[in-house]
């Protein structure tokens, strides 16, 4: 008996391995690690820029003072006063910035039986420094400025003074470019044409956005 052996051939060449695929894969995951590492500096520089030379600080603050005095030889006395101060500043170095402060103030005044309201408008410069690297989470400021006033106080002439402030506390930022600031200050006002000044301790809360 004759026993045949048979071999089958397949006669469908074998498959090409797709080179171009894996090119093309590689290709994606590479430019996904680059993209990824791009964006990982753009982050930081980002974030720890807040307060860098060649920066803005767009924002602002306000402060409510109260005083109150009781007397058995003179008239009652009572003040009670509202600030809104809006700011835009230039960082000139790192942690360094310079700007222009406008203002409103509302006061109003009781002395015995009569009362009376001031309204105010400011305009100044000032100068702020923060102490802490720009990367941390909770810095502190200080701020020096300088404030020409035009005031009205209630069936008077208009009047203006020469103030001059100073502040510091400590800034929360939420983000890489958004701070909320907690500030203690002191102020002193001299009138024009006049001998007396008038000195303020300032509590204030403000908001700013660095760009």
């Amino acid at each position: 008996m004759l026993y045949r052996s048979t071999i089958h051939h397949n006669k469908s060449p074998p498959k090409a391995i797709p080179y171009n695929n894996i090119f093309q894969n590689f290709k994606k995951i590479i430019m996904k690690k680059i993209s990824l590492f791009f964006l990982c500096i753009a982050i930081y520089n980002y974030g720890s820029s807040q307060i860098t030379k060649g920066n803005w600080m767009i924002g602002g603050n306000g402060s409510f003072s109260s005083v109150k005095t009781n007397s058995t030889v003179a008239a009652n006395y009572k003040q009670t006063s509202i600030q809104i101060s809006p700011i835009i500043g230039y960082f000139v170095i790192d942690k360094l910035a310079m700007g222009l402060k406008p203002g409103y103030t509302y006061t109003k005044t009781l002395t015995g039986s009569s009362n009376y309201s001031l309204n105010a408008y400011s305009m100044g410069p000032f100068v702020r420094y923060y102490f802490l690297e720009a990367e941390k989470r909770v810095n502190i400021l200080t701020e020096a400025s300088y404030q020409y006033t035009i005031s009205k106080v209630t069936d008077n002439p208009s009047s203006s003074n020469n103030g001059f402030s100073f502040l510091a506390g400590p800034v929360i930022y939420f983000n890489s470019s958004v701070g909320l600031e907690f500030t203690i200050g002191y102020s002193t006002t001299r009138f024009a044409g006049e001998s007396t000044s008038s000195n303020t301790i300032l509590l204030g809360i403000g908001l700013q956005v660095h760009l």
